[in-house]
């Protein structure tokens, strides 16, 4: 796990709930460890999941290689590019692959790194946001 890369670990997903939104799906999944539940909304058009599907998440806190943050992504930069728009720039991904034991959400690959790329390249699915809620456990759970 490079600096920039916060969090990263493989899920199983447990649920997936299309019955709120169009186009959106609510999974929920269990780390391959057991030691953590995420629950994330994603565009089931762009990124289709099952249940049992496994998936890495990783969060990062921008997309590029070398941990530079582009300040037309800078947050509260209005009319900043967006994601897709800027080499080497910030967010979160998923990606599928042999390394991800399955799908997964972001993780880093050398070959990208030489090419100039951003985790972005790497992964199927790439999210851009806040995390609205985290719940911190007692002594044992986060």
């Amino acid at each position: 796990m490079s600096e920039t890369q916060l969090y990263d670990s493989h899920f199983t997903i447990t649920t997936v709930d299309t019955s709120k939104y169009d186009r959106v799906s609510r999974i929920t999944g269990t780390s391959m460890d057991s030691t953590t539940v995420m629950t994330l909304d994603i565009n089931s058009d762009l990124y289709p999941v099952a249940t049992n599907e496994s998936i890495q998440l990783v969060l990062a806190s921008t997309l590029s290689i070398d941990g530079s943050l582009n300040k037309d992504m800078a947050a509260g930069s209005a009319g900043g590019a967006g994601w897709r728009d800027v080499a080497g720039t910030g967010g979160q991904g998923v990606k599928s692959g042999p390394g991800a034991g399955g799908r997964g959400v972001n993780g880093v690959n050398g070959a990208a790194a030489e090419q100039g790329g951003n985790l972005a390249d790497m992964f199927d699915y790439v999210c851009r946001g806040k995390i609205y809620r985290f719940e911190q456990g007692g002594e044992e759970n986060l």
